[in-house]
């Protein structure tokens, strides 16, 4: 998907994350606990944590990640991905604020 590629719904667009994301991510998504308490990775400690995830995890090689944006206010509340690990399968995880 392009740069500038968003997808919008009634009430929520995805679209690529930007490192200048990094602050509201942290401070609604990924600092959380009750976010992360069933994914594979802990709250992270401070905003340098989400900007490195930003930078060296998502869209790298095999994995797709988008950001929830609600449509009337902006707020980023969370983020879908995809992984294609074989031409025959997906694995595809979402989180959200609560």
């Amino acid at each position: 998907m392009p740069d500038d590629d968003v997808l919008t719904g009634e009430r929520v667009q995805l679209r690529l994350p930007r490192l200048d994301d990094a602050e509201e991510l942290f401070a609604r998504v990924t600092s959380d606990p009750q976010v992360s308490k069933y994914m594979s990775w802990q709250p992270h400690p401070d905003v340098d944590e989400t900007r490195r995830v930003i930078t060296e995890l998502f869209n790298v090689g095999i994995d797709h990640t988008l950001l929830v944006v609600l449509c009337d206010t902006g707020e980023v509340i969370g983020a879908i991905g995809y992984q294609r690990p074989a031409p025959h399968a997906v694995s595809f995880g979402y989180y959200l604020s609560p």
